[in-house]
């Protein structure tokens, strides 16, 4: 069942990867001088050398700090322009696209004073020298970072290990992509029991893609789900290879989750579950508060070479097939 909770929340494509891990260098953890904060985590982590080339930045902080500021340089020491966003704990740092397979410092400026972490860009970001329409990619949901809702990244994490979620570009055209995302069987071949998934056509800036729209209404398994102010984003690596860097952002109805997840039968069970790791869920566009706030980043989506192309599957066609279990919800 939490099979289609993946396809809700990541709803199809998008992709990237990488990690909070280790804590900065610097003076974040200083009993001599008497500061009590100290740095939990940081996104890039230090060291890394395969960094998206429009990744934003992230320290935890053990407490707020209304002080923090981030900063980031190149090599050289130039400044790259950008802003730094305070939300509770967290210091995120926004702004202009890095360059590809280039060395940048990341420095946290804040009550403890400074801490730097230093890594590299990946190759991502120069133009795609390959025909990516037909790829499929294997979108790798639980090696994403959960950043919304938080507390609970690592629980869907663990849950969504053996989710596998297909996509592939179908036609580039000028300014625009169109993709067609489908449910895996976990070999890279399509599940052609399960309806394939609906995406509106995206931006393309080679090789970046941009996909955004008020709402997407996925139908799976006989359940209807709504996305909202769904934004997906990401880019091909240059060869083709993978995707990198994708985001996904929007606002889950959770109201029919709570009968296919089991967690009760009333329209608030899911919320009810969720507010138990200490997330509320906010108010829908048609009116009560049932829907999650949901941001997905770094996720990581690698080419399947001579996997079968994805075919577009209709609610008949799964009907129709004598191969298929269809039941109804």
């Amino acid at each position: 069942m939490w099979k289609y909770l993946s396809v809700l929340m990541v709803t199809t494509l998008v992709a990237c990867g990488g990690s909070d891990t280790d804590t900065a260098s610097g003076d974040d953890d200083d009993d001599d001088t008497g500061c009590s904060n100290s740095i939990l985590s940081q996104f890039p982590a230090s060291g890394d050398q395969d960094v998206f080339y429009k990744t934003d930045v992230r320290f935890s902080l053990a407490a707020a700090d209304s002080s923090a500021v981030i900063t980031v340089t190149d090599a050289a020491g130039n400044a790259v322009n950008g802003s730094t966003t305070l939300e509770g704990t967290l210091v995120s740092w926004s702004g202009d696209d890095l360059s590809p397979s280039t060395d940048y410092n990341a420095t946290l400026s804040y009550g403890c004073g400074d801490a730097t972490v230093s890594w590299k860009t990946s190759s991502t970001g120069s133009p795609t020298t390959v025909d990516v329409t037909g790829k499929v990619y294997s979108l790798d949901v639980a090696g994403g970072e959960w950043v919304q809702p938080p507390g609970i990244g690592d629980l869907l994490a663990v849950e969504l290990e053996d989710v596998e979620i297909l996509v592939t570009p179908t036609d580039v055209t000028g300014s625009d992509i169109t993709m067609m995302g489908a449910l895996g069987l976990g070999n890279g071949a399509q599940d052609v029991c399960t309806e394939s998934l609906p995406f509106p056509a995206a931006s393309w800036a080679d090789p970046f893609f941009s996909i955004e729209t008020p709402e997407l209404e996925l139908d799976v398994e006989g359940y209807s789900f709504t996305v909202q102010d769904l934004v997906l984003t990401g880019a091909f690596a240059p060869d083709g290879s993978r995707i990198q860097g994708a985001v996904f952002q929007g606002f889950v109805d959770t109201r029919p989750l709570a009968t296919l997840l089991g967690t009760g039968s009333t329209e608030n069970a899911m919320c009810l579950l969720v507010e138990t790791f200490g997330v509320s869920c906010e108010a829908c566009a048609d009116g009560g508060d049932f829907c999650l706030s949901v941001y997905v980043d770094s996720v990581g989506a690698d080419n399947l070479p001579g996997a079968a192309a994805l075919v577009e599957i209709s609610a008949a066609d799964v009907a129709g097939n004598p191969d298929c279990a269809v039941t109804t919800p």
